[in-house]
């Protein structure tokens, strides 16, 4: 039998033996999928933006079948879609809390004070490495990295700092996770008054804050010591909100930030009710 022919041989008879292999392990070691998690993909939005806490939308079906995770996790598909992923496990839910990120800057263009002009690629990240550009040390570099991530065109630049459409916002995390300064986090829009928070992330002690941008917290405390329920504490030269219990004092949390002596303390989102500063 010359060689070609005891080639083929060779070859088909590998190829059946690891087809009756593939077989035998198809039918032994298969894991039969849980037919509820190809009904709860179908109800999710498809985004796969990873708020949820799982790297696609498959993944998180998979975690709630599992009972790994709740029903109400997917920031895009709100409570609507919430309520139809637990009507598929036969569970139910309440209310959901919306979530949406909050910039924690406001040294805008005329503002920011810049240090030395960064030339390269559009990203926040690389300009951080190299030093930044700006003489604050904290607050945004302005290259608009979070407009990129952002999946639902819920942020855009305006005046060199980012800007955050609440409505189109779902909370997903992927401006925060892009941010290499911190200056973004995600926080639960709930209450008359949307959300009061400290708009400045500058750990300088004050003499420098100042020096670098007008609009810096100096770490002054009369946030902290004119208010009785303690909202703000003063962590790092820099006041810090405590967002549960602004809910609970929101009148309290609109007095204080009106007292702000630099304009730090700012309200975002907010329903309009008379007689109520913006």
């Amino acid at each position: 039998m010359d060689p070609l022919t005891i080639s083929v041989l060779g070859m088909g008879g590998l190829s059946a033996a690891l087809s009756a292999a593939l077989g035998v392990a198809d039918r032994y070691l298969r894991v039969d999928s849980d037919p509820r998690v190809e009904e709860i993909v179908g109800i999710l939005p498809g985004a796969n933006c990873g708020g949820c806490g799982k790297p696609g939308c498959r993944a998180y079906a998979e975690a709630v079948v599992k009972g790994d995770t709740t029903p109400d996790k997917c920031g895009p598909g709100g409570i609507d879609v919430a309520r139809e992923v637990a009507a598929v496990m036969g569970i139910e839910i309440g209310e959901m809390t919306r979530h949406v990120a909050v910039v924690h800057c406001r040294a805008g263009d005329g503002v920011r004070r810049i240090r030395a002009a960064y030339q390269g690629p559009t990203s926040c990240r690389l300009a951080d490495l190299l030093g930044g550009q700006t003489e604050c040390a904290w607050g945004c570099l302005g290259l608009g990295e979070c407009v990129d991530a952002c999946p639902f065109d819920a942020i855009h630049m305006a005046d060199g700092l980012p800007v955050v459409d609440p409505v189109a916002c779902t909370g997903c995390g992927r401006c925060v996770a892009v941010c290499p300064r911190d200056i973004i986090s995600i926080e639960p829009l709930d209450g008359e008054y949307g959300i009061v928070a400290v708009g400045c992330r500058s750990q300088d002690r004050g003499p420098m804050a100042r020096k670098v941008c007008d609009l810096s917290c100096l770490g002054c405390g009369i946030c902290n010591r004119k208010s009785p329920n303690s909202l703000f504490i003063v962590e790092s030269f820099l006041a810090v909100a405590d967002l549960a219990r602004i809910c609970e004092h929101e009148d309290e949390a609109d007095a204080l930030r009106t007292q702000c002596p630099r304009g730090t303390i700012v309200r975002l989102y907010a329903i309009e009710r008379a007689g109520s500063p913006r």
